[in-house]
């Protein structure tokens, strides 16, 4: 085997031009999706409390009772890189202090064509 053929090798990877980064679901336990896009919705209650603990590097829009972000693996309290089972208890309580609700946020990964989380 020559040394080159190395460089012809694929793993997954979230580090693209980007640092590491965490994927979750975010169930806020209440409606995230009515007037998200009003000041001071619910949605953004919940966006704003992820960011007091967390970087965010992508939100996602959100539907129904939840919505998906990316983290910044090494600003986020009780990551757990790959995980797709499980749950981020800070991210919880961060979300819970700003919405009022009590929240779920589950751990998540991309696998082949989908989005696994709470497998």
């Amino acid at each position: 085997m020559a040394i080159s053929d190395n460089w012809q090798k694929a793993a997954p990877s979230t580090r693209f031009g980007t640092p590491a980064l965490d994927f979750y679901v975010v169930d806020v336990g209440a409606d995230v999706e009515t007037n998200w896009e009003a000041s001071n919705s619910m949605f953004s209650k919940a966006v704003r409390g992820l960011q007091l603990v967390a970087n965010l590097y992508l939100v996602g829009e959100p539907a129904g009772n939840a919505f998906t972000v990316a983290v910044v693996s090494n600003t986020c309290p009780g990551a757990n890189p790959g995980a797709v089972s499980g749950r981020n208890s800070a991210l919880e309580a961060a979300v819970d202090a700003a919405t009022g609700e009590e929240s779920s946020i589950y751990y998540a990964a991309f696998s082949g064509t989908s989005f696994v989380f709470n497998d």
